[in-house]
């Protein structure tokens, strides 16, 4: 459910799966295939209260999850950062300021919310 989160935030995620692995022998390689269906389930269950919570961010250059442009969900904003890698998504300063000001505003909702 969705009463105690305040904020999903994806970086590069493999929301409809990934065209990276052509023979997945893991379990969760597995459930990472282009619109396996577990993601199809997942997506299927997840309700507009759920999607008003979340924020994607990916990267097109991504080598491991793609395609990143296909990696959005319904009503979810989405931010793209061009040139980036996908591991680049946590350590560069723009994905990383963008996650900081996605947390920061969702502090200041909560802080709205409780006066």
């Amino acid at each position: 459910g969705t009463a105690r989160v305040a904020r999903v935030i994806t970086l590069g995620t493999p929301h409809a799966g990934t065209l990276g692995d052509p023979l997945p022998r893991s379990p969760n390689s597995i459930q990472m295939v282009w619109h396996s269906d577990w993601l199809d389930t997942l997506s299927a269950n997840e309700t507009d209260a759920t999607r008003a919570l979340m924020r994607i961010a990916l990267t097109p250059q991504d080598n491991i999850v793609y395609p990143q442009r296909a990696q959005v969900l319904p009503g979810v904003p989405v931010t793209v950062f061009e040139g980036l890698g996908h591991m680049q998504l946590c350590l560069e300063p723009q994905p990383v300021a963008w996650v900081c000001d996605q947390l920061a505003s969702t502090a200041a909702l909560a802080g709205a919310d409780a006066t």
